[in-house]
């Protein structure tokens, strides 16, 4: 999928152009899980970045707009469903990193796990 945006990089007399990309738009991160890591299942890293992409879309719609204050509890439930499905993502990416060689020693810490996500 290509940017529409572009920007460039080198000197002055030699410009190059080259598609720009956003943080998860064209994802860099999900390039590399795809290239680096085996996930298993079809479109095994756009299921990882999926929630990360939908916090993104979900924070950019109201920074550009005006909206009426609404409760609901409706948004209580959608806001820890979110919480918890970003908390795997990034518990998959964290699981990711801690296969290399040099992290081989590293222990999750245990106030970090899902039992003890506290969700207000």
């Amino acid at each position: 999928m290509e940017s529409e945006q572009t920007s460039y990089s080198g000197t002055r007399d030699r410009m190059r152009r080259r598609p720009s990309r956003s943080w998860l738009g064209e994802s860099l991160l999900e390039e590399w899980l795809t290239k680096y890591i085996r996930i298993n299942g079809e479109n095994g890293p756009a299921i990882v970045i999926a929630p990360l992409k939908e916090v993104r879309n979900l924070r950019q719609s109201p920074a550009h707009k005006f909206v009426d204050d609404e409760f609901s509890i409706k948004y209580q439930d959608k806001k820890e469903e979110l919480i918890a499905e970003v908390y795997r993502s990034l518990s998959n990416i964290r699981m990711f990193f801690q296969t290399h060689p040099k992290a081989q020693g590293y222990q999750f810490p245990d106030h970090l796990k899902l039992e003890h996500l506290v969700i207000f």
